[in-house]
């Protein structure tokens, strides 16, 4: 088992305690976070930095969205079934967001 752990500074407790929780039970840890200072690199089996510095802002998760998007690419195309689901999840979806007719429906 995988938990896929997100947390960047004013780093969330809660992340940190699952994550925590996770470890100790055997699960390895994918912590996606701004620098190997994080509290959460320590707990983590593997680590993705994203640094959340902002020449404006006090932080940003810009760098974190890009790399959730690419991991969660890297899992889709990974296998066809992936695709295939994927497909199948995204013309659901199209039909509640954008009010798109239902998928066994004709255009």
């Amino acid at each position: 088992d995988v938990l896929v752990a997100i947390s960047l500074p004013r780093y969330s407790s809660d992340a940190l305690r699952l994550a925590r929780v996770a470890r100790d039970r055997g699960a390895r840890v994918l912590a996606i976070t701004d620098s190997p200072a994080s509290p959460l690199s320590r707990l983590a089996t593997e680590t993705l930095f994203a640094p959340a510095g902002h020449p404006v802002l006090p932080g940003s998760a810009t760098a974190a969205v890009a790399v959730v998007e690419a991991l969660a690419t890297a899992v889709m195309v990974a296998s066809p079934a992936h695709v295939a689901r994927a497909r199948r999840l995204t013309a659901a979806t199209a039909a509640y967001l954008a009010g798109a007719p239902d998928a066994g429906e004709p255009a």
